[in-house]
C-alpha cells in the first residue's frame, strides 16, 4: 500500500536554542477515492494537495541546542540550562516536557518499544 505524506516544518532560533514547528500532512484522496492496493499516486509539490493529517491540525513545538560534544560535561550542562530558561520564559503560554534526546534517536528501537509500552 503506497501512501505519500510531507512534514511542514518552520525553524525559528534564538541565541543556541533552534524552535521547530511542525505539524504532519498526508495526501488527498484523488477525485474523494482512496487509493487502491498497488496503485501509484503522483508527485505532487503543490501543498495545497495535502490535508493535515490528524482531524485536530495539530502542531508540535520543539525546543533544541545542539551540542557538539556530548562528552563535554560543560557544554551538555550549558544547553540544558538554555532550555530551562526558555521553559521558564514561556511557563503559561505552553507546557514544555523534558524528553530524552534517545527519543527521536530511530536507531535505538528497544528503547522506543519501551516508552510505547507505558
Amino acid at each position: 500500500h503506497h501512501s505519500e505524506s510531507l512534514r511542514e516544518i518552520y525553524n525559528f532560533y534564538r541565541d543556541n536554542v533552534t524552535f521547530t514547528l511542525s505539524r504532519q500532512l498526508q495526501r488527498k484522496q484523488q477525485d474523494g477515492v482512496m487509493e487502491t492496493e498497488g496503485s501509484v499516486l503522483q508527485a505532487s509539490s503543490d501543498i495545497r494537495d495535502y490535508i493535515p493529517f490528524d482531524g485536530e491540525n495539530k502542531w508540535v513545538l520543539r525546543a533544541s541546542v545542539e551540542v557538539t560534544d556530548e562528552k563535554e560535561g560543560p557544554l551538555v550542562q550549558r544547553g540544558i540550562e538554555e532550555l530551562l530558561k526558555v521553559q521558564s520564559d514561556l511557563a503559561g503560554l505552553y507546557d514544555f516536557s523534558i524528553l530524552d534526546r534517545a527519543v527521536l534517536d530511530t536507531r535505538v528501537p528497544a528503547f522506543l518499544e519501551q516508552l510505547r509500552r507505558r
